[in-house]
C-alpha cells in the first residue's frame, strides 16, 4: 500500500472566521483557505467557495450532534455539556478512540452552541440555488 500525505484540511467555521481544525494540531497541515492563498496567491472567493463554507459549515454544526428537546431543564442541559468536556479528556476513551478511527473527535459545546448552529444552517438563497444547480448540472 502506498502512503497518502495531507496537504489541507477543512477548517472550521466561527461565525464568518475560519479556523485551523483542532484536530490537526500540533501537524503542519494547513486549512484549505490558506493553503490556497499558498498555490493561487489570493484568497479563494466566489460561489463555488461560498458554496464549500456553506457545506463544511453545516458538515461541522451536524456531524457530532447531541440535542436536547425543548423544555430540557437546564441542570440536565449542563449535565450532558460538563459530560462532553470530561468526555475529551478521559483517557481510556482518548486511547480508545484514537485506536479505533486515528484521532479524538471534536465535540463542541458550550451556551452559544445553539446560536453558531442555527447560524451555520441559515444558508443564503443565492447560494442554496447555486448548489441546487451545481449538483443538478453535476458539477459541469
Amino acid at each position: 500500500m502506498g502512503s497518502a500525505i495531507p496537504v489541507w484540511h477543512d477548517p472550521t467555521a466561527d461565525g464568518d472566521t475560519l479556523v485551523a481544525s483542532k484536530q490537526v494540531e500540533g501537524l503542519d497541515i494547513p486549512p484549505f483557505h490558506e493553503f490556497h492563498r499558498t498555490i493561487k496567491g489570493t484568497v479563494p472567493s466566489g460561489p463555488l467557495w461560498d458554496a464549500y463554507r456553506v457545506i463544511t459549515t453545516v458538515n461541522g454544526s451536524m456531524l457530532r450532534l447531541v440535542a436536547l428537546p425543548p423544555g430540557t431543564p437546564p441542570a440536565a442541559v449542563e449535565a450532558l455539556r460538563a459530560a462532553i468536556v470530561r468526555l475529551a479528556s478521559d483517557p481510556a476513551y482518548v486511547d480508545e478512540v484514537v485506536r479505533t478511527i486515528g484521532f479524538v473527535p471534536d465535540y463542541e459545546t458550550g451556551p452559544d452552541t445553539n446560536r453558531r448552529v442555527r447560524q451555520g444552517l441559515a444558508v443564503r438563497p443565492e447560494v442554496r440555488a447555486f448548489i441546487a444547480d451545481y449538483v443538478k448540472k453535476g458539477g459541469r
